[in-house]
């Protein structure tokens, strides 16, 4: 299980000192889509600071905040004590991994944002699986990472990629070497892309995809 405990109380000043607010725009982006009154999974959410900017933009009824890093959680749920007190009752603060996704129900909101990169080949895709299996009908995939633009920011964005990658793989013990092909994965999972943004030069994307069924989702 990635370790990132130890980077836990300087993870945000870290990605703020890099890439400044983009990872901040790339999270917020799509927050206004989800419905209010809906049930919401975050998985990997690190420090806790999305969850008053997903209460204030959609007023969620439920939200499970899984997260694996012991320090983390902790630190989201210092946050959510100190800036979110009325708004408690709808947090439900899950230690685990992704593993412990068979505890739990379906949501109308699948949020995974700079998680799913420390994945690749056929695990990532077995945990992509188990998350597309806990969306209900029509629920929507909020989806945020770091990607290889194609622009001439290209050769900066591959260095500080694979800077990045070496040092979580030292500190925190991922498992991933390098970016895996995001879109293809997700073309697996009958999902619909709805909406797609870039920051930070194009290195950074976010997307909003919406379940459809099987059905729906083979060639005509």
């Amino acid at each position: 299980m990635p370790g990132f405990d130890r980077i836990a109380n300087f993870y945000d000043r870290l990605a703020r000192l890099v890439y400044g607010q983009a990872i901040v725009k790339a999270q917020c982006h799509f927050l206004s889509q989800i419905p209010p009154g809906s049930s919401v999974l975050i998985i990997g959410g690190g420090t806790g600071w999305i969850l008053e900017k997903i209460i204030q933009t959609a007023s969620p009824s439920y939200i499970c905040y899984l997260e694996a890093s012991e320090e983390m959680m902790a630190l989201a749920k210092a946050f959510a004590l100190e800036n979110l007190p009325h708004d408690l009752s709808r947090i439900d603060f899950q230690l685990g991994t992704q593993e412990k996704l068979k505890e739990l129900g379906a949501f109308d909101v699948v949020i995974t944002f700079f998680f799913l990169d420390m994945f690749q080949g056929k695990r990532l895709g077995q945990v992509m699986a188990k998350l597309r299996g806990k969306m209900n009908p029509g629920a929507i995939w909020l989806f945020a990472d770091f990607y290889h633009p194609t622009n001439k920011f290209r050769p900066i964005a591959n260095l500080l990629i694979w800077t990045m990658y070496r040092f979580f793989r030292i500190v925190a013990g991922i498992e991933a070497k390098a970016l895996p092909d995001f879109e293809a994965h997700f073309g697996q999972l009958s999902l619909e892309k709805m909406g797609e943004a870039s920051f930070f030069h194009g290195m950074i994307v976010t997307r909003r995809y919406k379940s459809i069924s099987m059905k729906s989702s083979q060639p005509k």
